[in-house]
C-alpha cells in the first residue's frame, strides 16, 4: 500500500508539471453562422463543461480542472445574423476578412468559466462564422489576470496555445532579441503563449513582408515613409502555415541549446480573420501530446430530439470544429488529429492537413 501511496504521488507530481488548458476553434464557409452558446454551453461535453470535468486533460484521481479564467474571441458579422444566413455572398465575406478591414472581439475573464454570468448573457447574442475559446488552467509561475487570459489579438491577428514550453523563462530572453520594438511594445501579459503569439508575427513579417524593416533595431512604424516599401497587408494561407512552423523550430532549436529536457506541448490556434491555422506538436516521444479533435460537416446544430451534432448534407463541408475535446458523445462525428501534425482550414473553407518537420 505505501509502495502505491508513493507511485501515485510520483505520478501526480509529473502531470501537475504538465498544465493543460482546452481551446475550441469554430470557423464556417459564410453561410453557417453560429451563436456563441451553441457551441461553448449547449452541447453536451462544451468546452464549459471541459472546464470544470475534462475527460482528457490527464489521467487520475485529481480533479481535471480549467478554473484560471477564460476567453473568447470572434469576428463580427458584416451584417445582423439574429440567427439567418447573412445575405453578403461568402465570396465578399473572405474579401473582407483577408483584406484585413475586420479586427477580432476579444472578452475574457479571471473567474472560471462555468462561474461568469456576463459570459452566458454574452453568448445568447453573440454570432460569427469565426470564433475561438478557450479555458485556462494557468502553468505554475504564470499569474491569474487577464493580461494572461487567451485569445491574444495584435491588429487583425487572434492566437491562443494548450500546453506549456518547457522552462520557457530560459529561453524568454532569446525570444524578445528576436522581436521588433513594434510588437515587444505590444505583449502586454507574461505567458509563454503570447510570447509564442508574438515570436510568430515577427516570423511572418520577416519570411513575407518587407525583412529590412522588420529587423530588430529599424523602424516598421514609420516604414511607409519609404516609397521602396510596400507593407503587406495580406498574408496566405501557406505563408501563415510556414510561419508557424518556423516558430515552432524555433522555440525548439533554443530550447536544445539552452539544454531544457522538459517536455513541451505546442496546440497553437492562430488566424487572421479568414485562414486558421491549429498545431498539435511535442517534442517528446512519450504520449500524444495534447489531445485534439475535428468535427466537419454542413452545421453544427441541435436536432429535433435536443442532441447537438454535426449534421451532414451538400456536396463538401461548410464548418468545421477543432477542439481538445469532443463536443458530443458521438464517436463517428469527431476525429483524433495526428501527433504533430498541422490542420489548415483555409478562406474557401478546405481542409488541409500537414506533418510538422523541423
Amino acid at each position: 500500500k505505501k509502495e502505491r501511496k508513493k507511485e501515485r504521488k510520483s505520478s501526480f507530481k509529473k502531470r501537475r508539471g504538465n498544465i493543460m488548458c482546452r481551446f475550441l476553434v469554430y470557423i464556417g464557409d459564410g453561410t453557417s453562422p453560429i451563436r456563441l452558446g451553441n457551441l461553448i454551453i449547449k452541447p453536451p461535453h462544451s468546452i464549459i463543461k471541459q472546464s470544470y470535468n475534462s475527460k482528457e486533460r490527464f489521467e487520475g484521481p485529481m480533479p481535471s480542472l480549467n478554473g484560471d479564467g477564460f476567453g473568447v474571441g470572434w469576428y463580427p458579422l458584416l451584417e445582423e445574423c439574429h440567427g439567418q444566413v447573412l445575405s453578403a455572398d461568402t465570396e465578399k465575406q473572405h474579401t473582407d476578412l483577408s483584406s484585413h478591414k475586420a479586427e477580432p472581439c476579444i472578452f475574457t475573464g479571471i473567474t472560471p468559466a462555468w462561474n461568469s454570468l456576463n459570459l452566458h448573457r454574452l453568448s445568447d447574442n453573440v454570432f460569427s462564422n469565426l470564433f475561438f475559446a478557450h479555458v485556462r488552467a494557468a502553468t505554475p509561475g504564470f499569474p491569474t489576470n487577464e493580461a494572461n487570459c487567451h485569445p491574444f489579438k495584435w491588429k487583425n491577428f487572434m492566437f491562443m496555445h494548450n500546453g506549456c514550453i518547457a522552462s520557457f523563462s530560459r529561453i524568454r530572453r532569446k525570444l524578445l532579441e528576436r522581436i521588433h520594438d513594434v510588437l515587444f511594445e505590444a505583449i502586454i501579459g507574461t505567458t509563454d503563449s503570447e510570447h509564442s503569439f508574438f515570436l510568430f508575427l515577427q516570423v511572418l513579417h520577416e519570411m513575407y513582408d518587407c525583412r529590412d524593416c522588420w529587423t530588430r533595431g529599424k523602424s516598421a512604424r514609420y516604414c511607409e515613409a519609404y516609397p521602396e516599401c510596400r507593407r503587406k497587408t495580406y498574408f496566405s494561407s501557406t505563408e501563415l502555415r510556414l510561419a508557424l512552423v518556423e516558430t515552432i523550430r524555433l522555440l525548439m532549436n533554443w530550447s536544445t541549446e539552452a539544454g531544457i529536457t522538459g517536455r513541451s506541448l505546442l496546440n497553437f490556434a492562430i488566424t487572421d480573420g479568414a485562414t486558421v491555422v491549429v498545431t498539435k506538436y511535442t517534442n517528446s516521444e512519450e504520449g500524444e501530446g495534447c489531445s485534439m479533435y475535428f468535427a466537419s460537416g454542413s452545421r453544427f446544430q441541435e436536432d429535433e430530439n435536443g442532441r447537438y451534432r454535426m449534421a451532414q448534407g451538400g456536396r463538401r463541408e461548410q464548418c468545421f470544429v477543432i477542439s481538445s475535446e469532443p463536443l458530443t458523445g458521438s464517436t463517428f462525428e469527431w476525429l483524433p488529429v495526428k501527433r504533430n501534425f498541422l490542420v489548415l482550414v483555409n478562406s474557401q473553407c478546405n481542409m488541409l492537413f500537414f506533418p510538422i518537420e523541423h
